[in-house]
């Protein structure tokens, strides 16, 4: 049975979503699981600097434990690292809503003129 060049091309397109959305699960299965190890190291590292370091519970809790035995550099390194990760978050999130608006021309496959991506 022939196809037509629409129904193949209709297909294609079909195909290569169905790949993409393949593609982004894979990828947010992973970055769910790096995620959720990365917390976990988080907790085991409080809870052992916790055991560590008899500190009173007052300074426990407080700014100044930060800086506990010289470590102002990790603490700026740390809140820099997360300005950083908070915006290329913002960015990632303006391009894909742009994409998703079709404002730009990534990815757009609705020309009538037949003309390539």
């Amino acid at each position: 049975m022939k196809r037509t060049a629409e129904e193949r091309i209709a297909a294609l397109h079909a195909r290569m979503d169905a790949l993409r959305r393949a593609r982004e699960r894979r990828k947010t299965i992973a970055l769910s699981a790096a995620d959720i190890f990365l917390a976990a190291c988080l907790i085991l590292t409080v809870m052992i600097e916790g055991k560590l370091h008899s500190a009173a519970s007052a300074g426990l809790y407080s700014g100044a434990i930060l800086l506990f035995e010289g470590s102002g550099g990790y603490v700026l390194t740390a809140v820099i690292a997360f300005f950083a990760g908070a915006a290329l978050t913002l960015v990632i999130r303006w391009l894909l809503k742009r994409r998703a608006d079709g404002d730009g021309k990534m990815n757009d496959r609705n020309d009538d003129d037949g003309g390539s991506l």
